[in-house]
């Protein structure tokens, strides 16, 4: 096989998000493997033991009485969690785990959400006040970058 023939079948493995891919052609077998990032099977702790209080901001509408409505000390219908750091984002601790939170989940501010996975350190990201999961933005194992919009809680 040509360098361009494994080329195609490379980029065909990744255009249609294949792990394995095996062909034989004229005798000659080839296998090719990707493998998805692993979430770990034990968290390391942060250095501070402490998870990552991820930065939020709120769903506002741009019309002026919803600003003038939460300049009233309204409450805020969403918050969106944002990724602390750029890494792999991993929703439970491992394959065979539950995801530390679903849809519809009541959480409490400082619970776990995901981990980010970054330089062979994982990282929580917690909860930053009382609400129930609204929205989830991304797939477990798929990097994320800074300031990526990872929950809704509403």
């Amino acid at each position: 096989m040509t360098n361009q023939e494994l080329e195609r079948y490379a980029l065909f493995l990744k255009t249609h998000r294949l792990t394995r891919f095996e062909i034989e052609e004229n005798g000659s077998r080839l296998v090719l493997e990707d493998q998805p990032p692993v979430c770990p099977s034990t968290p390391l702790a942060s250095p501070t033991g402490v998870g990552f209080a991820p930065s939020f901001d709120t769903n506002q509408s741009l019309n002026p009485s919803s600003e003038s409505a939460h300049e009233n000390n309204s409450q805020p219908e969403n918050l969106l969690v944002r990724a602390p750091l750029i890494g792999i984002a991993c929703r439970a601790k491992d394959s065979s785990s539950r995801p530390f939170v679903e849809m519809g989940q009541r959480v409490s501010k400082g619970d776990v959400l995901c981990l980010i996975e970054a330089m062979k350190m994982y990282n929580e990201v917690v909860a930053p006040a009382d609400g129930i999961i609204a929205g989830i933005h991304f797939e477990n194992g798929i990097l994320v970058e800074y300031g990526a919009q990872l929950f809704d809680i509403s």
